[in-house]
C-alpha cells in the first residue's frame, strides 16, 4: 500500500510502508535515465542543506520510478514505543521542502501541462 502527495510537476513523495520515497514520473521511454539522473542529482544536492539522509535505490526503469529513498523509516516513535506524530510530521515536512529546493535547482523551467520545458538556450538563438 502506498499514499502519493506533494506533486511538483512530474515529481512527488510517496510512502511505502516504512519507506519515504522520492519519486519521478517520465512517461517518454527515451527521456527516463536522464530524467531520473537530473532529480536524483538535484536531490542529492539539496539533501544537506535540508538536513535529510538520502540513499539511491536500484534503478528500475519504468513510467513511475522511485530516484532516492530516506535512510532508514520516516516514522518517529516516542520513548513509550507509540508513533510520535508530531516528529512524524517533521520529517514529511522536511521532505516536501526537500522537494522544494531540488526542484528549484532544476529551474528555470516553465512547467506545462504536458511536462517541464527546458528555457531556450540563448546562444543557440544568435
Amino acid at each position: 500500500m502506498g499514499f502519493w502527495w506533494h506533486w511538483c510537476g512530474e515529481k512527488y513523495l510517496q510512502l511505502e510502508h516504512e519507506r519515504l520515497c522520492f519519486k519521478v514520473t517520465v512517461p517518454d521511454e527515451v527521456q527516463r535515465a536522464t530524467k531520473w539522473r537530473e532529480w536524483h542529482n538535484a536531490l542529492m544536492a539539496e539533501c544537506g542543506i535540508i538536513g535529510m539522509k538520502l540513499v539511491k535505490p536500484v534503478r528500475r526503469d519504468g513510467w513511475w520510478m522511485t530516484v532516492a529513498v530516506l535512510d532508514g523509516d520516516y516514522r518517529r516513535v516516542g520513548a513509550n514505543g507509540a508513533l510520535d506524530l508530531d516528529g512524524t510530521l517533521v520529517v514529511l515536512r522536511r521532505a516536501e521542502a526537500l522537494v522544494d529546493a531540488a526542484a528549484k535547482r532544476l529551474t528555470p523551467a516553465q512547467e506545462l501541462e504536458g511536462g517541464v520545458v527546458p528555457p531556450v538556450n540563448i546562444a543557440e538563438t544568435t
